[in-house]
């Protein structure tokens, strides 16, 4: 396909908000208590739109979002969303905010394993993801006007090849 987007970025979506909707994603699951949620309740915390206000576009917007940018977000078997720079900090109770090793949860009830949750990430990580964001959406720009190179130089040649056959005609319309 010559003149089509082949490979278009997630990042350059039609409204030009995506950038903004996954920079607050990142903010939102970054710094809340649970590291990973249904989409539902991530929309609503990054929205604000009650889960029962939440429409079908909404839905399909944002499960864009998080399937679209696999660098930040994966989603589990249960369908339940994460941050996956999340995935990797330890563990903590999230009532007393006090880090919970692998083998003290392992020995906690069902009950106090669910109160427990993958730590926030630190100022310096969310800035690091943020910014790897911006970056990636740059270079997603810079792709695509890297596409468009040959748009200018073609119309400067069909404009030659056009005043060419407008002259030629002109001059045989003057001869006749």
């Amino acid at each position: 396909m010559i003149f089509g987007n082949q490979s278009a970025s997630p990042y350059l979506d039609k409204n030009g908000q995506r950038l903004k909707d996954v920079l607050a994603a990142i903010q939102i699951m970054a710094e809340y208590s649970r590291y990973s949620a249904s989409l539902q309740r991530w929309i609503f915390l990054i929205t604000g739109t009650a889960e029962a206000d939440q429409t079908s576009a909404d839905l399909s917007y944002w499960g864009n979002v998080f399937n679209e940018h696999s660098e930040f977000f994966r989603t589990d078997q249960n369908g339940k969303i994460a941050l996956i720079h999340r995935r990797v900090l330890g563990f903590y109770d999230i009532d007393s905010e006090r880090d919970v090793s692998l083998d003290e949860r392992g020995n906690m009830s069902e009950a106090d394993r669910k109160r427990t949750s993958r730590r926030r990430l630190t100022p310096e990580q969310l800035t690091s993801l943020m910014t790897t964001a911006i970056h990636l959406h740059a270079a997603a720009l810079q792709a695509q006007q890297a596409r468009k190179w040959w748009v200018a130089p073609s119309l400067g040649v069909v404009g030659i090849v056009l005043g060419a056959f407008v002259t030629a005609w002109l001059k045989g319309e003057g001869a006749g």
